[in-house]
Parts: structure tokens; sequence; C-alpha cells
């Protein structure tokens, strides 16, 4: 897969990390899935991503008029599976706590090996997790960690880690 021909973004995860960097795929013209368990989750970081638009608005680094076209290319939902078929890139990003982590190797191996397009890559944004020892997929060439430092809408660097 060519890097400019991502036109769908699933990111897994809509909490602290998850919602900026939907937000960031939305800023650059990327429709991207927002995928949690809880929609109040969703909703929440919806109203989030918002007021991030807003804050950086006000300091003059975008434009107030394009908030409701960024808005629109994120489609929050709690349905992995549907959301999964459409990406041309998967990040999952939940909270780096053991137990909510602990069920990661699994969505990556699911989502890989199961939902997403043949092409699509899965990428982990884990800081400290040595994802590629504990998530055995059938496509590992298509796994990586892109560890988003944060806030993502405001810092652009993200660590690529390639697999073995």
């Amino acid at each position: 897969m060519l890097t400019n021909s991502v036109e769908r973004a699933l990111v897994v995860g809509a909490g602290v990390m998850g919602h900026s960097i939907a937000q960031v795929f939305a800023q650059a013209g990327i429709e991207v899935d927002l995928v949690d368990l809880d929609q109040g989750v969703l909703e929440r970081a919806m109203n989030l991503i918002r007021s991030n638009l807003q804050v950086l608005t006000e300091f003059g680094r975008f434009s107030n008029d394009r908030i409701p076209e960024v808005l629109t290319r994120i489609h929050p939902s709690t349905d992995l599976t549907n959301s999964a078929k459409k990406a041309d890139f998967a990040l999952e990003a939940v909270n780096e706590v053991p137990e909510i982590k602990g069920k990661v190797p699994k969505v990556i191996k699911l989502v890989l090996d199961e939902f997403c397009p043949r092409d699509t890559v899965v990428a982990s944004n884990t800081s400290s997790l040595n994802i590629f020892k504990i998530a055995t997929v059938k496509r590992p060439e298509h796994f990586i960690i892109a560890h988003w430092f944060a806030p993502p809408h405001i810092i652009p660097l993200v660590e690529v880690v390639p697999g073995p």
C-alpha cells in the first residue's frame, strides 16, 4: 500500500489519544472511523474534538469555517467489524491500562487477520509494550507500532517501529 492511498482510517479507542489521532486524520482530509465499546466515550470524544478545533481556531492554527467539514469526516461507532472492513489503515489506541491493553493482541489479530482488507496496515499506539511478542498475526508485514506523541493534534510527531 502506498502512503498516499489511505482514504479511510480506523482508530480503535476514543479515549485520551484516540480522539486526537482521529482528529489529525480528519484534518488531513481522511475519512476516519472512531470505534469504542462505550457510546458515552464516543460522545465525549466528539465533544473533545470539537473543543480542540475551536482552541486551534482561537490561536490562529485552524480556520473556524473548516470545523464542520472535519467533524463530518469522523464516524463514531461501536461496530468494530464493519468499520474495519473499510479501513486502509487501522490504529489501536486504547488506554495503557493493563486490564485494557491486555485485550489488544486479540483485537489486533481480529482486525488484521479477520476484518480488514488484505492490504490494510495495522498499527498499535504503544509506548512501552512490545506488541510484536504478544500479538501473533498472519500478516506480520502489515503490522507496526505507530507511537503518537501527546497531544497528537498539537505535536506532529509519530515514532514508527516496524515489526521483526
